[in-house]
């Protein structure tokens, strides 16, 4: 008798969390439906500036923003966060300004393919004049706010710009995201609907990663960046030359990508004593050359042997006395 009712009593409780996990997704089906994106990139090439607008976009009829926790990833070698702006003005952002937490060496690498550290925005913005929020249209992208970026140094060398921003988000599922813990992108949207007494809802999210793809694996790295939407920097740092008023110029490496050697060719306006030094993606400098050059046109002939290390992306940048050119991209690849 008392094993009928452990086993009356375990029955009527896999029931009730069936029938509570059964209520959860179907009140999942029936949210709405919400998708955002980083679109319009901009360069700014007297400001070293680079900016992208946050969209939303609604599925099936409009509907009105509430709040936005927003969490995305970028690679922080060819981006630094400044600032959120342009926010419509019934919107604030919640709590202090937004921070980037950027992680070591290798965390770009082991969650996105990064070529170096990624960096992570972890802030939300909330609706403070509840009589005339957004509306979120579901005919064309609807702009909710732009993110500011400074481009760093050492990514001016480089002639076409393409990084990859991504959503904190591993599929269209809502509050998933790649840290453990993390509750992802989360929408809230304002309920319009009088027969309740909710003031707002939740929405089923879809995030569109800006030049990065994912990949359906539970294993990281997680995706790979992609080279889809770029603008272009030669206005600011010719891919050619990197020239100064006084006499001073500095070349592009050729061949590059190299993997046996390559020529970097630079002018100096008097005979002097000049360094060509070499970086990696965080700024380390890994090799220098230096010597005694003459005027004018000169050439430093780098073997492959320098560099060990395989599929590396490098900046090297000229030094003299009174004299510091831009960084310069090179890439070394497999023989």
């Amino acid at each position: 008798m008392n094993m009928l009712k452990v086993t009356t009593k375990r029955a009527v409780l896999l029931a009730t969390a069936l029938f509570i996990g059964l209520g959860t997704l179907l009140a999942q089906a029936n949210s709405a439906r919400i998708s955002t994106r980083f679109a319009n990139p901009q360069f700014n090439a007297q400001a070293k500036t680079y900016t992208l607008d946050i969209e939303m976009q609604a599925e099936g009829a409009p509907e009105q923003l509430f709040g936005l926790n927003m969490r995305f990833f970028y690679d922080a070698s060819e981006l630094e966060f400044v600032s959120m702006s342009e926010l419509h003005p019934s919107y604030m952002i919640q709590g202090a300004l937004p921070q980037a937490f950027r992680g070591n060496d290798a965390s770009g690498s082991a969650l996105f393919n990064f070529e170096a550290s990624a960096a992570y925005i972890n802030s939300a913005i909330q609706l403070t004049k509840e009589d005339a929020p957004l509306e979120i249209s579901d005919k064309q992208w609807t702009k909710v706010g732009k993110l500011n970026f400074k481009v760093p140094e050492l990514a001016l060398g480089i002639e076409r710009l393409c990084p990859s921003v991504l959503w904190d988000q591993k599929t269209s599922i809502r509050k998933e995201g790649f840290l453990p813990g993390s509750n992802g992108v989360v929408v809230t949207l304002v309920e319009r609907d009088p027969a309740t007494r909710e003031t707002t809802k939740p929405a089923r999210v879809t995030g569109t990663a800006f030049n990065w793809e994912s990949i359906e694996t539970e294993a990281m790295p997680f995706g790979h960046p992609v080279n889809k939407t770029c603008v272009t920097l030669g206005s600011v740092t010719s891919l050619h030359e990197v020239t100064d008023a006084r006499g001073y110029a500095l070349y592009q490496n050729y061949p590059n990508p190299f993997a046996d050697n390559t020529v970097i060719e630079f002018v100096l306006p008097e005979s002097q004593r000049a360094r060509l030094i070499f970086s990696d993606v965080t700024g380390k400098v890994i090799h220098t050359i230096q010597g005694d050059y003459k005027a004018g046109q000169n050439a430093v002939k780098i073997e492959r042997s320098t560099w060990p290390v395989q599929g590396a992306m490098l900046f090297y940048r000229l030094e003299t006395t009174d004299f510091v050119s831009r960084a310069l991209k090179m890439t070394v690849i497999d023989r």
